[in-house]
């Protein structure tokens, strides 16, 4: 619908809309929490994203809230920066480790995630405690292929060892190198 949602730093979640100057609140933390990473959920009636508290990014958790009523809930307690791949899965970051949890847009319930592979790289902030900002380094397509940034750039698809729509079984071994 053109709007854009971004983190405003110590102030929440807000959102722009075409022809309008001020951005609009869309979250509101609370006891010093900082919301970060907000995607918005097929359907445009929801957003996911993560809230680390001020004890820092081992007790963040992913959530989702509704835009109409602002209702929160809890998908996943310990992750961050997590990003929805249709048909249905999270692929977020539990410390260095990508994990991937099946996830129904519709319903928004997601299962315990399973690990991907270990050793994926996070942005670094000195401002940050610890310097860690767990915002990781890896993009997924649409058609949930991921590309990660570790020593070497590795390719990764979604699904059973490279097999489509399977869903993520556990670590993955031996990726292949990407070509680019």
């Amino acid at each position: 619908n053109g709007d854009v949602l971004f983190a405003d730093y110590g102030r929440g979640l807000s959102r722009t809309q075409p022809n309008r100057k001020e951005p609009i609140p869309v979250t509101k933390p609370k006891n010093g929490e900082r919301h970060l990473f907000p995607v918005v959920l097929p359907g445009d009636e929801t957003i996911l994203f993560t809230i680390v508290p001020p004890s820092g990014w081992a007790e963040a958790r992913i959530v989702v809230q509704s835009l109409a009523d602002e209702h929160q809930e809890t998908l996943i307690d310990g992750g961050a920066d997590a990003r929805y791949v249709s048909p249905g899965y999270l692929i977020y970051l539990k410390s260095n480790t990508l994990m991937a949890a099946r996830f129904d847009p519709k319903t928004l319930k997601a299962e315990q995630g399973v690990p991907m592979l270990e050793g994926v790289r996070v942005a670094l902030n000195p401002e940050t405690p610890g310097g860690n900002t767990s915002a990781g380094q890896f993009a997924v397509s649409n058609s949930g292929d991921s590309r990660l940034v570790m020593r070497t750039i590795r390719y990764l698809r979604c699904g059973t060892r490279g097999q489509r729509g399977g869903g993520a079984r556990g670590p993955a071994r031996g990726a292949r190198h990407a070509a680019r």
